[in-house]
């Protein structure tokens, strides 16, 4: 099974507030075969519906509904979500 990552075409609005050192909570989806590279600010996920797979410094971790993950802060190399079986994933990013 082949993973895709997700592109995403931003404004400029948009890559600044990204590039602050306080982001905003992100509610995404992510359907199959789709990847989001967190945002090193990235300080904690929280799945809202459906399972997520995480890779986060060499190891991966399985978030189902309803639970949440602080990071880090400061990660040396980016963490990557994506959805895990066949049902949509709802997350919130902060």
């Amino acid at each position: 099974m082949a993973y895709g990552t997700m592109s995403l075409s931003l404004t400029k609005a948009a890559k600044d507030l990204i590039a602050t050192s306080s982001l905003p909570a992100l509610r995404l989806t992510l359907i199959r075969g789709e990847a989001l590279r967190l945002p090193r600010e990235t300080s904690r996920l929280r799945v809202l519906s459906g399972n997520a797979w995480l890779s986060l410094g060499g190891e991966d971790r399985v978030l189902q509904s309803g639970e949440s993950l602080a990071l880090p802060p400061a990660l040396r190399y980016p963490a990557i979500v994506s959805a895990l079986g066949e049902e949509e994933l709802f997350l919130v990013v902060e």
